[in-house]
């Protein structure tokens, strides 16, 4: 593939990488140069192997198994990746659950779930990056 821009030296965090998204966003962030490290909260080898199965593979990807939901389990993964990768991210995707409208979404339906979960998500990502800076 043709280096569409240079991420040399950008440390990039995927969360929901090893989903049918953040794998393609992986492996192109790491052809461009990126080193890029996908969360998800699958066991290691099998982030391994869905990873290798998109083509995902190459010394510049990592992996970080955590809940991005659950606020001390991102600091864990924020320390870690500081720790194995340094710091600070150039940029944190997340990947953990598509949008539906509200207009299809109840209390009780499973959209409703999935739009809590990405929102949750979202901030605690906020959070746990402005604490880091601070």
């Amino acid at each position: 593939m043709e280096k569409l821009l240079d991420l040399t030296g950008k440390v990039i965090l995927i969360t929901g990488g090893c989903g049918a998204i953040g794998r393609v966003i992986v492996q192109v962030l790491a052809q461009q140069g990126a080193t890029v490290i996908a969360n998800d909260i699958v066991p290691d080898n099998e982030a391994v192997q869905m990873l290798a199965s998109a083509g995902a593979q190459s010394p510049n990807i990592g992996y970080c198994r955590a809940d991005a939901t659950q606020p001390d389990t991102v600091h864990s993964m924020f320390q870690q990746v500081e720790e194995k990768y340094g710091l600070p991210l150039s940029a944190l995707w997340t990947f953990i659950h598509w949008a539906v409208p509200a207009s299809l979404t109840t209390a009780e339906s499973p959209q409703s779930d999935m739009i809590s979960t990405g929102v949750t998500s979202r901030v605690t990502h906020g959070s746990s990056v402005l604490h880091r800076r601070s």
